[in-house]
């Protein structure tokens, strides 16, 4: 596997953003006695020879929810934690996942990402899957991480609080391009759904449980805060028929969305 230069980022003195060459972004959270990787990006480079360059600690390896470019570079590693919902969907295969990464550079170019091309992406074996549920915690000494669920982007979608640092490591669960699209009747139904989630999470953090939130498409800075305010008016908006969608070109997608202020609700697949 060739190893190039992701982009790596402090947010605190023992936790780093890993930008995958703007494909996707991992955390890597490191505690007195243990670390834990959240997500394994696309896979387009050596993202194990990194991690364990950043840490000397033993380490687990956890992901936000199964889609490719958030599992792809699973196949580094011995083993991966998981909702169980999520676990038949991670077929991070070559093919899959040199199609993501090609819609990324025909949309973004290759300018900011040196050393990345498409033939720098592997295949291999997938590790052992670990299922764990809302809950589940991961003790790195001095700190805690907690694995609270939150579906809606896909059924096993699961973020990571660090009450210490008051961070919440969301993945694709809370972004303001959001695609929900868990397996519902209806759409009201997968809104409905989502939005119990989105508020128990908007509830923690008044209650100070976290200030920032660190989403799987991040650059060098959280989320706005304002973010998840929005995507919970714009569920309500769907469930009560007052928002419409339109159809946007965003990012990648050229498709219906449903809006209002940061966030754009993706529904169809």
């Amino acid at each position: 596997m060739v190893n190039t230069n992701h982009g790596v980022h402090k947010i605190t003195s023992h936790t780093w953003l890993i930008d995958e060459f703007g494909l996707d972004t991992q955390y890597l959270l490191e505690g007195t006695e243990r670390s834990l990787l959240i997500d394994t990006g696309t896979g387009v480079a050596d993202l194990r020879a990194l991690v364990e360059k950043l840490t000397g600690k033993p380490y687990d390896v956890a992901a936000t929810h199964g889609h490719n470019d958030h599992t792809g570079g699973c196949i580094q590693f011995p083993q991966l934690f998981i909702h169980p919902d999520d676990i038949a969907m991670v077929n991070p295969t070559l093919e899959n996942k040199q199609d993501y990464a090609a819609k990324i550079l025909e949309r973004y170019g290759a300018g900011d990402r040196p050393g990345f091309s498409l033939s720098d992406i592997v295949d291999g074996p997938l590790p052992k899957m670990i299922p764990i549920c809302g809950g589940h915690t991961f003790d790195l000494g001095d700190r805690i991480i907690e694995t609270l669920e939150v579906p809606g982007h896909t059924a096993g979608s699961i973020v990571f609080l660090d009450r210490k640092n008051h961070l919440l490591f969301s993945g694709d669960a809370l972004n303001p391009i959001f695609l929900l699209w868990i397996d519902a009747p209806s759409p009201v139904d997968a809104a409905r759904i989502f939005l119990g989630k989105a508020k128990q999470i908007a509830a923690m953090r008044r209650d100070g449980a976290f200030e920032a939130m660190y989403g799987g498409h991040c650059d060098k800075d959280p989320l706005d805060p304002q973010v998840l305010p929005d995507l919970i008016a714009c569920a309500e908006g769907i469930i009560d028929g007052s928002i419409s969608k339109k159809h946007k070109k965003i990012h990648i997608f050229d498709a219906p969305f449903y809006s209002f202020g940061l966030a754009d609700i993706l529904m169809d697949k």
